[in-house]
């Protein structure tokens, strides 16, 4: 596979990912929750003591297993590794596709950093005005 090849599958990917997560930023959270099958497998709460201690604000929520339960906290803390995973994913992608247009290599670790921004302002706007109304009917339409 030549380099251009490679570098077109990896924008390519990248695209795609991009997709995934404004459908899924679309999904509501009822229709994503792990919390269910979270209480089914983690029935015997592991480590429930210690995480107890754990309590910080996220916004302006607290986040503890006194005031969400266990199954909620543990999600909380999937959901917010699999943000930083797939947003990493998704720059890598682009810095690594990007490098084949690009004369200096690290224009296009900055311009992966600004399609990440770029994205994450689009989600941000996108959760401020109802995604669950704004988004599905821009898909479906």
């Amino acid at each position: 596979m030549s380099k251009k090849s490679k570098a077109n599958l990896s924008i390519i990917l990248a695209v795609a990912i991009m997709v995934l997560v404004f459908y899924s930023s679309s999904v509501s959270y009822q229709e994503q929750s792990l919390v269910a099958i979270l209480q089914t497998v983690l029935k015997s709460q592991p480590f429930a003591e210690s995480l107890s201690k754990v309590r910080f604000y996220y916004g302006n929520k607290l986040i503890s297993v006194p005031s969400l339960g266990y199954a909620q906290f543990i999600e909380f803390f999937i959901r917010k590794i699999c943000h930083v995973v797939i947003y990493y994913f998704m720059a890598y992608q682009w810095a690594k596709g990007l490098q084949y247009y690009m004369k200096y290599r690290w224009t296009s670790y900055v311009l992966a950093l600004f399609i990440i921004i770029f994205v994450l302002s689009i989600l941000l706007l996108i959760k401020l005005y109802k995604p669950d109304v704004f988004l599905k009917k821009i898909v479906i339409k």
